[in-house]
């Protein structure tokens, strides 16, 4: 009986010690998000039909479906000029004059603040926005993801 108790300690210790050093690494990913993040290259960012050249799009923390993606491809692929100045973005959206702080999940829209459930984020000189941005701040009509895809477009569409 005695050897049993001893077993299940010895047991129990490293099941914790293993569920104590899985914790500590998670914790030390979520600090920097270059290490949660993960690029996805087989799928097509879909701008109004057409996929976006150089475009491509992340999944951050433990999501199961695309997150982010790049601004400046699909924005080049828009038109739409845009600045980057001291971790400012500044561009003109379909609804107005637009304006964040990378990293942060405010945006400000012709001076009035929308925010959005995700922050943007800047990955290896690569500005990443929520999915959502192109729909709720630049004025698309749909923004999302559906058939492997995300996809960009002015119409509205049921997306999933």
């Amino acid at each position: 009986m005695k050897k049993c108790k001893v077993v299940f300690i010895a047991v129990l210790a490293v099941v914790l010690l293993a569920l104590g050093a899985c914790n500590g690494e998670s914790a030390d990913q979520n600090d920097d998000p270059s290490d949660w993040h993960h690029p996805l290259t087989d799928y097509d960012v879909i701008l109004n039909g057409e996929p976006v050249p150089g475009a491509s799009h992340i999944i951050l923390n433990d999501d199961i479906f695309p997150t982010h993606v790049t601004l400046l491809p699909i924005l080049h692929a828009l038109g739409t000029g845009v600045t980057v100045e001291n971790g400012t973005v500044t561009l003109a959206g379909m609804n107005g004059r637009i304006s964040f702080v990378i990293g942060e999940s405010s945006f400000e829209v012709d001076g009035r603040a929308v925010s959005l459930a995700n922050s943007s984020v800047e990955i290896d000189g690569v500005i990443y926005v929520p999915i959502p941005f192109f729909r709720v701040v630049y004025g698309m009509g749909q923004a999302g993801w559906m058939s492997g895809h995300v996809i960009i477009d002015v119409q509205a569409d049921d997306m999933h």
